[in-house]
């Protein structure tokens, strides 16, 4: 029998490209990989491969549940082994919790003589997959501007912590938007710091 590795039997993985992996079984010339979602109840991968693993495009979707199999040919076609029975689920990961330092916007604001920006829509910044398979935690520091608009301008890293989490940190942050700072009944452009924390349940 053909021994399945990873995705474990009932595991709960956070990205619709999973990788599968198995053992490499003996005379095996190639490899079947088969998933089906148990909601359509047919299959909706199929790729033939020579190593031992195969990363699934984007054709999975969040909440569901797949099972997968792997049959193992010899170098003359015939199957001689296969891997199956085993499931995983599909799971949006849980976003990085982010903070922006309201103290540091009130004081950049302050100093300009001006009231602060108000946030009126963030984006969470994904979590890196390899960042998440490493445990790997910690936050970002930026910098940015706000301009008259309320749209962030001029964002770049203070504090890199590595691991694409600076990339993601930066990506989410510029779709966020402001309510602009005022002066004396004007929109005006401030600058400030704001802290992105990443930090695995």
């Amino acid at each position: 029998k053909l021994q399945l590795l990873s995705p474990a039997n009932g595991a709960t993985v956070t990205t619709t490209t999973p990788t599968l992996q198995w053992a490499e079984f003996p005379d095996a010339a190639r490899y079947e990989v088969r998933v089906f979602s148990s909601a359509m109840n047919q299959a909706v991968f199929s790729q033939s491969t020579q190593s031992a693993q195969v990363t699934v495009p984007s054709t999975l979707q969040l909440g569901q549940q797949y099972q997968w199999d792997v049959y193992a040919y010899n170098s003359r076609g015939q199957g001689i082994a296969r891997g199956s029975g085993r499931s995983f689920t599909i799971q949006e990961p849980s976003p990085a919790s982010t903070g922006i330092t309201e103290s540091e916007l009130l004081l950049s604001a302050a100093d300009q003589g001006a009231s602060p920006p108000v946030l009126l829509y963030k984006a969470e910044p994904e979590y890196p997959e390899e960042a998440r398979k490493a445990r790997y935690q910690g936050t970002v520091v930026l910098y940015v501007e706000v301009d008259t608009s309320g749209r962030p301008a001029n964002v770049r890293v203070l504090r890199s912590i590595g691991l694409g989490l600076d990339e993601k940190a930066l990506q989410a942050v510029k779709r966020w938007r402001f309510k602009p700072a005022m002066k004396d009944g004007v929109p005006v452009a401030v600058s400030s710091k704001i802290e992105i924390t990443f930090r695995l349940n």
